[in-house]
């Protein structure tokens, strides 16, 4: 069951991924499309792990946990990217450079935290005892 939860994650970051980056339509960076397969694939992993399982079962696994965290997971990562824009002035592209940098020292603290605790999630699920009501 391990190995099967881990591969449905893959695909189903796979997937995820590719409906994102097809909809910011080249303006991130591969890095960022890999950081954003990571988050995916990790939330949706934790998911299956946590959640009741649910929904029709391949290999398994239940496929309905692992689908709802990651496409609630993308929803959020969408909504919370801001559009970008061609700059007009070279004042202007300054600024957005240097607002671009800051982000990115905060995105990549947030970033790492949140691996962590990931997988630290996916870790206790298969190793704490769970209760049945």
């Amino acid at each position: 069951m391990f190995v099967w939860d881990i591969v449905f994650a893959v695909l189903v970051g796979i997937l995820i991924t590719a409906i994102l980056s097809l909809g910011f339509r080249g303006t991130r960076t591969m890095a960022g499309m890999l950081a954003l397969f990571f988050v995916v694939f990790l939330m949706a992993w934790a998911g299956g792990v946590w959640l009741v399982p649910v929904g029709p079962m391949l290999g398994g696994v239940r496929v309905f946990p692992f689908l709802m965290v990651a496409v609630i997971a993308a929803l959020l990562i969408a909504a919370s990217t801001p559009p970008w824009y061609r700059p007009r002035t070279r004042g202007e592209a300054l600024r957005q450079a240097e607002a671009e940098e800051n982000a990115e020292r905060l995105f990549n603290a947030f970033f790492w935290v949140l691996i962590l605790c990931l997988i630290g999630a996916i870790v206790a699920g298969y190793f704490l005892p769970r209760r049945l009501a």
